[in-house]
């Protein structure tokens, strides 16, 4: 694996964002990255039907999972869909993180894995935990040696349109980048990641990812 992608609640209830990503995704060379994904606003809508929350999260991860491969299947990706507790790939224990790094490397060239946040926890073995992509992101990032942990802009203008005065992509430990910036850019959920993250919009990411290769 090269790289990863985290894919928030914003930009999972985008769908020019998630059209624009799996056309990028299909004309880049290096695809052997992941998907990292949590829940959406479709929690909500779950939980309108009167199940409780956990029980939505766990449910929209897995939905939204599913929703996600079929997207790359229509633009001509081959991908695999997993949630994190499925052959236990990614377990909490206490306050580590135990993830079977061998599994995960062991995908050809040329797939792209979609990984939900819903990993296997030790204190519940009956019921996986819908953990938080700030979390596992740095996690797997940690665990499989890769450097690229990528977030997506959260201004929309710099999504659709990018300009020679948008400081995209950045990365969030450059010092010439200012703090005004990175907030505006990363997303609300990801802004106490504890991990450096390069952001960017999916009309650079062509290019930010042949450089994994």
């Amino acid at each position: 694996m090269n790289y990863i992608l985290l894919l928030d609640h914003y930009h999972l209830d985008e769908p020019v964002f998630l059209k624009s990503l799996a056309q990028t995704l299909g004309t880049v060379k290096n695809k052997k990255g992941i998907l990292l994904h949590a829940d959406s606003s479709y929690t909500e809508r779950i939980v309108q039907t009167g199940v409780l929350t956990e029980d939505a999260r766990r449910r929209s991860m897995k939905d939204l999972n599913n929703r996600l491969i079929a997207l790359l299947a229509d633009h001509g990706i081959s991908a695999v869909g997993l949630n994190g507790y499925q052959r236990d790939i990614i377990r909490k224990a206490g306050q580590e993180w135990q993830i079977k790094t061998d599994y995960l490397r062991s995908f050809p060239d040329g797939v792209s894995l979609v990984l939900s946040c819903l990993v296997a926890d030790e204190n519940d073995p009956d019921n996986p935990n819908p953990a938080e992509l700030k979390d596992v992101g740095p996690a797997l990032a940690r665990n499989l040696n890769i450097d690229k942990l990528i977030a997506f802009t959260s201004r929309d203008a710099a999504e659709v349109f990018a300009t020679n005065e948008s400081p995209l992509p950045f990365s969030t430990d450059d010092s010439a980048i200012e703090s005004s910036i990175v907030e505006d850019h990363l997303p609300e959920e990801l802004r106490s990641i504890e991990y450096k993250l390069t952001v960017t919009s999916t009309q650079q990411l062509g290019d930010l990812l042949n450089e994994c290769l």
